[in-house]
């Protein structure tokens, strides 16, 4: 009888629970990303792959993708304060260059500070970011923002023309550290070695100002000072650059102002991509034509007019990866002098102060910097970039050798921003340039007139 008022009692409770009502599933929190459209370092769609996969894979937080159009930058005095931080947005994180930016944030107020978010939680294993790239993002001491990938300053060289002089390809610098590898001596011999087998080349090197911006860093030089002005008067960047200049002068295996102002070659139909090579018409003249001078040596490049070129790894394959080289190329670190320097751009994400949700931010973001964001980068994480499947989506144009060289400079190399420093060349360098290649001007001469130019003095 007991036994039986137990079973009615069990039975009674089973039915009352499938006649109750289901609970009303909780809505998953809602962020927005904010993403510059018009960047040409990334995809949109590679981002909205990652969005959707994302969201499956967590259901209670759901990522919405905002992107920035042009008619939104019309008018912007500060491209990413003023977009990316637009509070009437919500937006509770945003992707962009880290660098720089980094310092004008933080003091700014208008990002948050990750440091103590991050160190609460050891499932981000900082320790697997490369520092170099991991310090762009740093600000007295503390981490404002995760980068999920970098892109290096590389030597890009045409296999085709190689092939065509005979020469052999640049050599990746040992891993080791030891003596050896891809030097200043031996890329110099590459050059000279490449022009003597094709004379008819202006370009077997298409070296202007922002190429020469690593050679003086890598002689113990410095082209920006503490306070970001140009110094020119130093004697390390004096002998670097009295070196650079005889590649033109001397050996003849870097073209001179006049030689690449003669060249005339079929711009890419997309013309407007070279726009802001020429100037804003206040720029004075050795500046304006050191701008223009670095546009058309980077077309000579394009146009496979080149043998051996410097540029950012995003560069590899084409314009805009719109224009494709029609040549084989490929990669080397940059050579080493006296130091070895690496320069990069970081990119990555930062999450704003007025987030309402910044945990659940980072862990969209924390998903990002496992993953592939930058279609032309190299992930932030060692596990990533060393890893096979990193290396199994990369072209034979960037081999196994030339990628380790590649990370192994990242760990040992003097790291420098890339942009802020290289985009300074023209200006730091320009009326020097005309002094030397027009007025024959010995370059100590040249280099202490425009320091004192641009002092003031």
């Amino acid at each position: 009888m007991k036994r039986n008022i137990i079973l009615v009692i069990a039975l009674l409770a089973t039915t009352l629970s499938a006649c109750a009502p289901s609970p009303t599933p909780e809505e998953p929190t809602v962020i927005t990303f904010a993403i510059p459209a018009t960047t040409t370092f990334f995809t949109q769609a590679n981002f909205r792959g990652l969005a959707d996969d994302f969201n499956q894979a967590n259901p209670d937080l759901q990522v919405q993708l905002r992107a920035i159009g042009t008619q939104e930058l019309r008018g912007v005095d500060d491209f990413y304060a003023d977009i990316l931080l637009n509070e009437e947005w919500g937006s509770d994180a945003f992707f962009v260059r880290g660098g720089a930016l980094t310092k004008r944030l933080a003091d700014s107020g208008r990002i948050l500070d990750l440091q103590p978010l991050l160190e609460a939680d050891p499932g981000w294993e900082l320790d697997d970011f490369y520092p170099p790239v991991l310090a762009q993002f740093q600000h007295t001491g503390n981490l404002w923002g995760v980068p999920t990938e970098f892109v290096p300053l590389v030597m890009f060289y045409n296999k085709d023309l190689f092939d065509e002089a005979g020469v052999a390809y640049p050599r990746p610098l040992a891993l080791s550290g030891v003596e050896g590898g891809w030097t200043r001596d031996d890329f110099l011999a590459t050059a000279v070695a490449l022009k003597a087998a094709l004379p008819e080349k202006d370009f077997a090197f298409a070296g202007g100002t922002e190429a020469a911006v690593p050679f003086i860093y890598a002689h113990g030089g410095s082209l920006l000072g503490e306070d970001g002005n140009c110094t020119l008067d130093n004697p390390l960047t004096i002998g670097a650059l009295r070196w650079y200049f005889d590649l033109a002068l001397v050996h003849e295996v870097m073209p001179t102002l006049a030689q690449v102002e003669a060249y005339e070659p079929e711009l890419p139909p997309n013309v407007g991509l070279f726009s802001g090579i020429y100037g804003d018409g206040e720029l004075g003249e050795g500046v304006r034509r050191a701008m223009e001078a670095d546009g058309w040596l980077n077309v000579a490049a394009g146009w496979g007019d080149a043998a051996l070129w410097i540029a950012p790894l995003w560069e590899q394959g084409g314009w805009q990866q719109d224009i494709p080289w029609k040549f084989r190329w490929g990669v080397a670190p940059l050579p080493r002098d006296a130091v070895e320097v690496t320069m990069l751009d970081a990119f990555g994400c930062y999450v704003t102060a007025h987030s309402q949700h910044p945990q659940e931010a980072l862990r969209w973001i924390e998903y990002l910097t496992r993953h592939r964001v930058d279609i032309s980068g190299i992930p932030a994480r060692r596990s990533l970039a060393q890893g096979a499947a990193f290396r199994g989506i990369l072209g034979q144009e960037i081999d196994g050798p030339a990628l380790d060289a590649l990370l192994a400079q990242v760990e040992r190399g003097q790291a420098l921003h890339l942009t802020s420093t290289r985009g300074m060349a023209a200006h730091c360098l320009g009326d020097a340039l005309v002094d030397i290649y027009e007025r024959g001007a010995d370059v100590e001469t040249a280099l202490r007139q425009a320091q004192q130019r641009l002092s003031g003095q």
